[in-house]
């Protein structure tokens, strides 16, 4: 004979098994719903038209700013004039601005 006790012990096993089943077909069904579902027959037939553009590049040429020893780091272009910081590998570093006019390297110090 089942007694009260037993009863709610099997149900109360069986309660969170159906709430997780439950969870997971809702999930499933939800899939395919809503906007950016990928449901079938919901694809465009009409063709789309590509658009083409064209990038231009840009026109000049490479310049060495300073190739003298150390280490020449963090530049910043400005118009006609680039500024970086040059360390001699001694422990200095200083402020260099070149000019692409005048072709000079000045030392900021």
């Amino acid at each position: 004979m089942r007694t009260p006790h037993t009863v709610f012990q099997n149900r109360r096993a069986t309660i969170p098994r159906t709430f997780i089943v439950s969870l997971s077909l809702l999930a499933l069904v939800s899939i395919g719903l809503g906007p950016g579902g990928a449901a079938a027959g919901s694809m465009n037939t009409s063709s789309a038209s590509v658009v083409q553009t064209t990038v231009p590049m840009l026109t000049g040429v490479f310049q060495v700013v300073n190739d003298g020893p150390g280490e020449q780091f963090d530049p910043r272009a400005n118009f006609d004039r680039t500024a970086y910081v040059n360390d001699d590998s001694q422990g200095a570093q200083t402020i260099h601005y070149f000019d692409f006019a005048t072709q000079t390297n000045l030392d900021c110090q």
